[in-house]
């Protein structure tokens, strides 16, 4: 006797697509989560800088996921960062045409299901800290528009961020460190420098799915 079973909600927890290349267009905002929520791997709450992060979606050709992170004013920023930080954030609400009057939770939650079009670059990133050490690559917001108002003129070589020669050597004497002696974390730290990178997502997001590990 056939069993009328639904599999949809299981294929689906296994068909999601990540990112993996720039992209230029249109994309809708599927959820967004907070800092606050964070523990680390002892359970204990995230105490780094507070940020938002957002999973949206590609809108153009085969759909494709991502997670794009905003950070937020922490209390050693001085105004000008500060400023700059919250002018981010509400220029990409702006964007999504999310509703001034809104406030508090409110006003962040109702991105959801909003769209924008979007500028994702693919950026290299050290993570200096994994052992052994390795350069990653994850898709990277830059910057967006309103849906009604495409982006154009973005090139390859303005979609890809690569680390520097400078920062290449650091990641090869980190590999040699490693691989002859044992590193500790406060040696690892003062080998590789990027300014770029000062403020990340805790360490246990560093392998997203739209991860592509390149060494």
């Amino acid at each position: 006797m056939a069993r009328n079973i639904d599999t949809d909600r299981i294929q689906g927890s296994q068909g999601d697509v990540w990112l993996k290349t720039p992209y230029v267009g249109l994309v809708t905002i599927k959820s967004i989560s907070y800092s606050e929520d964070v523990k680390n791997k002892k359970g204990e709450p995230y105490t780094g800088t507070p940020f938002f992060k957002y999973l949206v979606e590609t809108d153009e050709g085969e759909k494709r996921k991502t997670e794009i992170v905003f950070w937020r004013p922490k209390q050693a920023d001085d105004a000008k960062k500060a400023d700059g930080k919250l002018y981010k954030i509400k220029k990409f609400y702006d964007n999504c045409e999310v509703p001034s009057e809104l406030k508090g939770e409110m006003w962040l939650e109702a991105i959801i299901g909003k769209q924008c079009n979007m500028v994702l670059q693919i950026q290299e990133k050290v993570l200096e800290l994994a052992k052994p050490p390795k350069i990653i690559a994850n898709p990277n917001y830059w910057f967006s528009s309103n849906k009604e108002q495409p982006i154009d003129g973005m090139t390859m070589d303005k979609l890809t961020k690569r680390i520097s020669e400078e920062e290449m050597k650091a990641f090869h004497k980190l590999c040699d460190d490693y691989n002859n002696s044992e590193v500790t974390e406060e040696k690892t730290k003062s080998i590789v420098a990027n300014k770029d990178f000062d403020e990340q997502v805790p360490t246990e997001h560093d392998d997203l799915p739209d991860s592509t590990e390149i060494f």
